[in-house]
């Protein structure tokens, strides 16, 4: 073959190889923002997610390193939910104390820090958890209704009287729940 063929055959494939390596490395992105996406939806618990499928969606969006701070806050509170589903309550606290690290102002996670503590039966740790929660947030009926829990187990019936009309006050439509 002559060169000025060999050149031509060059010029042609080059082109041709190049897109198809870029389709490769597109394709490669979209498996990935999929998979990142799904993880966000697991970690979410959309559905009828399990919590073994959340904790494993949770880690996954953590560990790809591509959330923001914010984002990874909701993510290590939202597995420690499905941590302390499961029963798990120390894998919980550790979840719920990493999202506090990242944005000590979230009141969500210091209420599951607090409910957590509750069910270990740490009744001051939950106190300080949930009265931290209420500070920073003091329209959350929620967390009010697990502090009454923990003053119940304390068997401080007074307070537990006082956060349960609270709760129920801020959160009517929640309070035959709690």
């Amino acid at each position: 073959m002559n060169i000025r063929a060999t050149r031509r055959i060059v010029n042609g494939v080059a082109p041709a190889l190049a897109l198809l390596m870029l389709g490769s490395l597109a394709a490669a992105q979209t498996a990935k923002k999929s998979d990142y996406l799904k993880n966000i939806e697991l970690c979410n618990g959309s559905g009828r997610t399990s919590f073994a499928a959340r904790i494993d969606g949770c880690t996954a969006f953590i560990e790809s390193g591509e959330g923001k701070t914010t984002a990874l806050v909701v993510a290590y509170n939202n597995r420690g939910n499905a941590h302390a589903a499961q029963g798990a309550y120390d894998q919980a606290i550790a979840d719920f104390e990493r999202s506090i690290k990242l944005d000590p102002t979230y009141a969500k996670p210091f209420n599951n820090l607090g409910a957590a503590y509750v069910r270990k039966g740490e009744y001051d740790l939950a106190l300080k958890a949930l009265d931290d929660a209420i500070r920073l947030n003091p329209n959350y009926g929620g967390a009010f209704a697990n502090r009454a829990g923990a003053y119940l187990k304390k068997n401080d019936y007074d307070r537990a009287m006082r956060d349960f009309d609270e709760a129920a006050r801020l959160e009517p439509n929640r309070a035959a729940v709690w």
